[in-house]
This record gives structure tokens, C-alpha cells and sequence, in this order.
């Protein structure tokens, strides 16, 4: 028996009676529970490269704007991506602070969204930063494992 596969983006192959649909995204049970308006407690184990705090829950990946990775913290959820494994949140109470945490020093961070890492000390956005892009570099670059060295009138 001949077999045709359905690709997740509607394409269709077809060679055969039997149509077999595939999926790259496999989703959990409980992901159908999480909407827009409830309130979680996650602790962040990364960031997106705009700076997000990322967080895994019931097989979502949520995204948050203002967390450190090491923090635990109280999240609204947001929204929902239609096309796959992604939330987004606004951060609520901070449980667990991390030391690397400080007051924005821009009057507008909250309402401009530019600047994604104005709430963690200059010395460790550099930090947060490498540590994100080693996984991008090839293997013998990232085995050095430390940034360029600092150009004092660029510090982004």
C-alpha cells in the first residue's frame, strides 16, 4: 500500500490511496488549558534574542519581557501563538530576585521596549548576551567560551 504524507504547512505528496498527516510539533495535553489572563509561577532558564526571559510550561515555551534567567516569578499570560509551542507573558511579583537585577536607568523603559535588557547591570548584559549567541558560533570558536574585548565608546 502506497502512503502520502501531509506536511504541517498543507503541502501534499502523494503517491497512493492512504494520506498520513505529520507534524512537527508535537502538543501536550495540558497546553490546551493555558489562555490569555491566567496567572502562572515559573523560573526562567534563558532569553530570546530581544532579551525575553524564557521559561518552559506544559510543553510551552513563555516568553517574558523584563525576567533574568535564574528568577522565579509570578507571569500573566498574554497570548498564544496559533502556530506553535509559544506564550508570551507580562511579569507580575518577582519571588526571587536575581543580583544581577537594577532599576531601569532610561525614564521610558517601560512604555518604549527598545532597550530589552535595561533592568540587568551593564557588566552582566555582556555576559547574558555571549552566553546566547555561543550556541550560533562553530565549535572551536565557542570553545574559547569569552566576548571580544570591550570597545569603550560601544557598549551594546
Amino acid at each position: 500500500m502506497a502512503r502520502a504524507t501531509e506536511t504541517s504547512s498543507g503541502g501534499k505528496l502523494t503517491s497512493g490511496q492512504t494520506t498520513v498527516k505529520e507534524y512537527s510539533v508535537l502538543y501536550s495535553p495540558g497546553m490546551a488549558g493555558l489562555k490569555a489572563g491566567d496567572d502562572v509561577v515559573v523560573a526562567f532558564d534563558g532569553l530570546t534574542l530581544q532579551g525575553e526571559a524564557t521559561a518552559r510550561l506544559e510543553g510551552l515555551e513563555l516568553r517574558v519581557p523584563g525576567g533574568i534567567p535564574g528568577e522565579r516569578a509570578s507571569v500573566t499570560i498574554t497570548g498564544r501563538s496559533r502556530g506553535g509551542p509559544v506564550a508570551w507573558g507580562r511579569l507580575g511579583t518577582i519571588h526571587s530576585p536575581s543580583e544581577v537585577r537594577r532599576k531601569p536607568p532610561c525614564p521610558i523603559e517601560g512604555q518604549c521596549g527598545a532597550c530589552g535588557l535595561q533592568h540587568v547591570r551593564d557588566r552582566d548584559q555582556l555576559g547574558l548576551k555571549v552566553a546566547n549567541a555561543l550556541p550560533a558560533l562553530p565549535p572551536e570558536s565557542a570553545a574559547r567560551g569569552r566576548p571580544p574585548p570591550r570597545i569603550p565608546f560601544r557598549s551594546r
